[in-house]
Formats: structure tokens, C-alpha cells, sequence
């Protein structure tokens, strides 16, 4: 097999290429990711009235439970001009988005002021403390347990 040909212009014509491409840099778009942050969980409401069914815990009966809600909340600086996405599939686990509704996923949110490209996330837990009656009731929280040290997995568009 030969060896393709190669004119004298054609090699005048590559080194040009490559002086051009030394000269100005080449912008490449497209997402950044992904980026991982560890999101801070605190308790935002306590003796919160819940139906919780059994397919939602199987330990407990269908009913009203008493629950303590948490939230995992991460805050990340993007670059300027960049949007950005949660990537769910790469997380662990997560929440719920909307805990009263209970939707499972990430709520998140992006802003532009003084201080910057701001991704915000946060995503909701609900721990069962007692049943309507008052009885405790010792189940891990829901939907996907603990969310203590919850990773928060994202990209950026640029």
C-alpha cells in the first residue's frame, strides 16, 4: 500500500492551517461536566402533617404521620454567560423537589446579579417521627434515606 500524495501546495496549505490555528484560539462550546458539590442538610420544619402510603414506606401502614423536613441545599458560582443543568442520572440519590407534592428530583434555580452566575439546588427529605396518634414510629427518611453528605452533580453550558 502507498502512502496518500501530498503536493508541495497541499503541505504549504497545511502549515498555513496550523500557523493560523497557533495564532487565534480556538473557542470550544459546549457542556462543562460534570461538577460535583456537596450540598449542606439542615431541618427547615418540624411536626409537619404527612400521608405517607405504604408503597411510599412499607414499614408503615397508609396514613398521617408527624414528620421533620429536610433540605440539602448546594450554591455554586458559574462562569458568566453559562447555563446550567442537574444531571440526576449521576447523583446517588436525591430527594424530593416539592416535598408537600411529593415530587422526587432536584429543584434548582439560576440568577445573574452582584454577585454573579448563581446555580442554586435543593432537594427535600421527610423524616416520619410518630404516627396521628403519637406513637413514634423509627423509619429512615424519605424517599432515599439519610442525605447527609448528598453530592449534587451538574454541568454548564458555555
Amino acid at each position: 500500500m502507498t502512502k496518500p500524495f501530498i503536493s508541495g501546495i497541499d503541505t504549504k496549505k497545511l502549515n498555513l492551517l496550523n500557523q493560523i490555528h497557533q495564532l487565534s484560539p480556538v473557542s470550544v462550546m459546549g457542556w462543562v461536566g460534570p461538577n460535583y458539590v456537596t450540598g449542606t442538610l439542615s431541618l427547615i420544619l418540624t411536626n409537619q402533617q404527612v400521608f405517607i402510603t405504604n408503597e411510599e414506606s412499607p414499614t408503615l401502614a397508609t396514613g398521617n404521620y408527624i414528620c421533620d423536613v429536610y433540605a440539602v441545599r448546594a450554591q455554586v458560582t458559574l462562569p458568566s454567560g453559562t447555563v446550567a443543568r442537574v444531571d440526576f442520572d449521576q447523583m446517588a440519590k436525591y430527594g424530593y423537589s416539592n416535598w408537600q407534592q411529593k415530587v422526587q428530583g432536584v429543584a434548582f434555580q439560576q440568577s445573574s446579579g452582584p454577585s454573579g452566575n448563581v446555580f442554586d439546588m435543593v432537594t427535600y427529605s421527610v423524616l416520619p417521627r410518630y404516627n396521628i396518634i403519637g406513637q413514634p414510629v423509627n423509619v429512615p427518611a424519605l424517599p432515599a434515606g439519610d442525605l447527609t453528605g448528598l453530592q449534587f452533580v451538574y454541568s454548564y453550558f458555555e
